[in-house]
């Protein structure tokens, strides 16, 4: 169904049901959990002149953006992943893939980084990417 106003009928822990409202009827479904798709409409105004995105706003990445690496953006150290790249899969299981590889990618480029090494009040050696070593 699109765009059918609804009400959630909570329990004490966890959602027991919704009704839904069709042209001036009511029906009550139970249930314990409820997906809403809100749309694919990217919000990357905030990214203008950073990094370049398609005519919808979807984020160029990869050979969209002249990078080698699939989700590198046109902005130097940027990566963009999921429903922000233009041409991604908009699932949550390619999610989890893309989030973990820009993850290990975006880590490798701040490695390559010459930043000052900082030492954590306790003496603990932090890396470039901000972890603890």
């Amino acid at each position: 169904m699109r765009r059918v106003p609804l009400a959630p009928e909570l329990g004490d822990t966890w959602l027991e049901g919704i009704t839904l409202r069709t042209q001036g009827t009511q029906q009550r479904i139970s249930a314990r959990a409820l997906f809403i798709m809100i749309g694919a409409a990217p919000n990357t105004g905030w990214l203008s002149g950073l990094a370049a995105t398609d005519a919808k706003g979807f984020v160029l990445t990869g050979a969209r953006a002249a990078q080698a690496d699939d989700y590198a953006t046109t902005a130097p150290g940027g990566f963009a992943v999921r429903d922000l790249r233009a041409g991604s899969v908009k699932r949550a299981a390619s999610a989890v893939g893309e989030g973990s590889r820009s993850v290990a990618t975006a880590s490798r480029a701040i490695s390559s980084l010459r930043l000052p090494r900082t030492r954590t009040a306790a003496g603990r050696l932090l890396r470039p990417s901000g972890c603890l070593r």
